[in-house]
């Protein structure tokens, strides 16, 4: 077994991570005034501390069931060495009441990198998010983080959900004219989470050891005719394992059966305005490494070797009232936008699927936000339904309060994802 510095202490990564920037903290505040404007000069900046301290809520009627009842923190840092190097820091933690028999408390570190200016070239090394794409909360080509489509749908966004960061070190360098090129090198893979009900399957394959754990990502991007284009590449991990069932013997239950494997992705996106409106296209082919288990005579497999396409076009527009209006139309070529996994059998006979997103957004007043979003899924005749009001009350506090519900077909993606997700959702934030 490999030595880690912190096992000998029976410390977390995180409570060391913690321990030591408190340490930090400690050390800056303990230090000696500076006197001189030239020790002024070269004395390094406190950090700048901001965050937000939230309470959620969220009750499922269909389960007579609390869901999520929690307080959460999270801290960011940023900061500068030089004008030239400066860093960012993200903690945040979680203090559940809905989990019995007790409640259940975690910590967990988010961004921490470092950023370098060197001119014309970016830098920017260690734990972080990369957010690629155009279109507006689904992006096709958005694919080095492990992410959930539906992330923050009637949830408190501001809690630091959503994407997951990992380890990687990216540059982008900028030519004239708008030009740019991103390159990215992912240190480590990082699996997405499996979603709720498939806590049987128990995935292998996962890489151990380099150059396997690498994940390489490149951007380019330009104007053209005053429209932003971005091509994408990527070669690594799928997020989540291919799963199937394994049938050995007609008279047992077959097998669960996982597996991580890899993928590689061609993206382009397109986005400008046209008058007032701001329009966008961006879609991306994927394809997966081939698993000759899926395709077995004794294989019930949920999972495909088949090449996948994804877009999405759209736009939005504000009225002069303020009410800000997205409409997107979505294709994904194995209707895989809801459920990354179809039922166990079904992965050579997928259909194509088209989605409807639609988001509104309304302030009648400075304290007030309305906001509404719709997905329907016209392959299988269904929606979901997510009205949401936010207010803001003293200072920087906001409450808010949301409905999700789904419609339809009871034998849809979206009507299974309504058992774990429907129902009612309010919280409070305080952002400092």
């Amino acid at each position: 077994m490999k030595h880690r510095p912190w096992a000998c202490r029976n410390m977390s990564p995180i409570a060391v991570a913690v321990l030591a920037l408190s340490t930090v903290l400690v050390t800056c505040w303990c230090m000696p005034p500076v006197s001189s404007a030239s020790e002024l000069a070269l004395a390094p900046a406190l950090p700048e501390i901001s965050g937000t301290v939230h309470w959620q809520l969220h009750y499922e009627p269909e389960q007579h069931t609390v869901a999520a009842n929690g307080f959460g923190l999270k801290i960011n840092l940023d900061g500068s060495f030089s004008d030239s190097l400066g860093y960012h820091l993200a903690l945040s933690g979680r203090l559940e009441f809905a989990s019995p028999p007790s409640p259940k408390a975690d910590a967990a570190l988010g961004e921490a990198y470092f950023d370098a200016w060197l001119g014309p070239l970016d830098l920017r090394a260690g734990r972080q998010v990369l957010s690629w794409g155009t279109a507006d909360w689904i992006n096709p080509t958005n694919v080095v983080n492990p992410s959930h489509m539906l992330s923050g749908a009637g949830q408190d966004v501001g809690a630091g959900m959503g994407a997951e960061a990992v380890p990687a070190i990216a540059g982008t360098l900028y030519a004239p004219g708008g030009s740019a090129v991103t390159g990215v090198v992912v240190l480590d893979f990082i699996p997405g989470k499996l979603p709720p009900g498939m806590e049987m399957f128990e995935p292998e394959g996962k890489p151990d050891t380099y150059p396997d754990r690498l994940e390489v990502a490149i951007r380019g991007e330009t104007m053209i005719r005053g429209f932003n284009v971005y091509a994408s590449y990527f070669n690594g991990w799928h997020d989540l394992p291919a799963l199937w069932l394994e049938v050995t013997d007609p008279t047992m239950p077959p097998c669960p059966k996982a597996t991580y494997r890899g993928m590689r992705q061609f993206g382009i996106a397109v986005a400008g305005a046209v008058g007032n409106s701001a329009i966008w296209f961006e879609g991306a082919l994927t394809v997966p490494e081939r698993l000759s288990e899926l395709e077995q005579p004794h294989a019930l497999a949920m999972s495909s070797n088949d090449m996948a396409v994804r877009a999405v076009l759209g736009g939005d527009y504000t009225f002069p009232s303020g009410l800000f209006v997205s409409e997107q139309l979505i294709y994904d070529s194995e209707g895989a936008l809801i459920s990354p996994y179809c039922r166990p059998g079904e992965a050579s006979t997928l259909d194509p699927a088209l989605y409807w997103l639609s988001i509104l957004r309304y302030a009648p007043n400075d304290k007030c936000t309305l906001e509404f979003a719709g997905l329907v899924d016209f392959s299988e005749r269904s929606a979901m339904l997510l009205p949401r009001c936010t207010v803001k009350t003293i200072g920087n506090m906001e409450v808010w309060c949301a409905l999700i519900s789904v419609v339809g077909d009871e034998s849809s993606d979206l009507a299974a994802l309504s058992q774990m997700a429907s129902g009612f959702a309010a919280g409070t934030r305080v952002s400092f």
